[in-house]
């Protein structure tokens, strides 16, 4: 299931060292994932702003139109399908799912923007 803008993780248990119950050790390690994190937050930001320099609210929005629109083609197409009196020949079937592919892979690219505006890596410029 997708769900727009959030992430679903899964914790994996771990074996404990002992240098990892240590307080110390565990201190350390934190401080480091948060360096890293640090690190890859600039990172994307850095290439983010370089690659993607022209991102402003209006591109934003004809985009995520585009999406809409997309979608409601294939959704209108599939009702179409239902319509047919006999099993759809599979030259209707591949225009279907080249739609359901257009749209998803629109879809994906959108989620893609969205996730780093969220994130923080590009501010999303006025028109």
């Amino acid at each position: 299931m997708k769900v727009v803008g959030r992430v679903a993780t899964k914790k994996i248990d771990q074996f404990m060292s002992k240098d990892m119950l240590d307080g110390q050790a565990r201190k350390e390690l934190s401080q480091r994932l948060l360096e890293i994190e640090k690190s890859i937050f600039e990172a994307n930001q850095r290439i983010m702003l370089e690659k993607v320099p022209t991102l402003d609210s209006d591109s934003f929005l004809r985009f995520s139109n585009l999406v809409a629109e997309t979608r409601a083609n294939y959704i209108r197409m599939a009702l179409e399908v239902s319509r047919l009196q006999h099993q759809p020949d599979i030259g209707v079937i591949d225009q279907l799912r080249k739609q359901r592919l257009s749209y998803e892979e629109l879809l994906s690219a959108f989620e893609a923007m969205q996730r780093v505006l969220e994130r923080g890596y590009i501010k999303l410029r006025k028109a």
